[in-house]
């Protein structure tokens, strides 16, 4: 009887050192997991916030411009370097205004469709400029209404009055600081918001969008 009872005992306490390992070793393989991966989730999610944060701050910025001058600021030249020079894959359009500002032509209307922000036009630091991944955010002023949807074709507004758009973590369709525009043609959805002349779509990807409406 004594035989067999520590016999269990031994039976017993050796599954539970097993167990105990098991347990050891999952721990010690998840803090590392964790310790590979959570910074870098945190330090996406941080420069989400970051960048619609500066967002918010030009959409401000451009409500203040149209209630001074009663009209919406026109892009600035995305293809216009710091150095006052363009970008070797520029087109013809010809543009004399100067980095960051609005490119109005003579007759008084706006050279692009969508281009850079003309941070200088209203006031704002060269930093806002960019998303936290140091492409160009992209601005659309409404010419007539601007249309967004979801992904997956819902409408969500027919008259906007402005687009901002950050171009996301993967910085497909983005002018970069260089006045270079990076490829999106392999995702329909950012190409379409890279190259739209009046519908954009919200979700795409990982684009960040915002719309004003004044």
């Amino acid at each position: 009887m004594t035989s067999h009872l520590c016999l269990r005992k031994g039976i017993s306490g050796f599954s539970l050192i097993e167990l105990s390992a098991i347990v050891a070793i999952s721990a010690t393989l998840m803090v590392g997991y964790l310790n590979i991966t959570q910074p870098k989730t945190l330090l996406k999610a941080e420069k989400i916030m970051q960048t619609k944060s500066s967002m918010d701050h030009v959409s401000i910025a451009i409500k203040r411009f149209k209630q001074r001058f009663g009209r919406m600021p026109c892009p600035a030249d995305p293809w216009m370097r710091s150095d006052q020079t363009r970008s070797i894959d520029a087109p013809s359009i010809i543009s004399l205004s100067p980095f960051g500002t609005e490119s109005i032509g003579s007759n008084g209307t706006c050279i692009f469709q969508s281009g850079m922000v003309p941070i200088h036009s209203l006031g704002l630091e060269e930093k806002y400029a960019l998303d936290k991944w140091n492409n160009r955010l992209r601005y659309h002023p409404s010419f007539s209404k601007l249309k967004i949807t979801h992904n997956n074709g819902t409408i969500i507004s027919n008259n906007a009055s402005y687009i901002l758009l950050s171009h996301g973590p993967n910085g497909l369709g983005a002018f970069m600081a260089s006045g270079i525009q990076r490829d999106s043609s392999n995702n329909p959805q950012e190409e379409n918001n890279a190259t739209s002349s009046g519908t954009y779509i919200d979700h795409a990807g990982d684009d960040i969008l915002l719309s004003g409406h004044i």
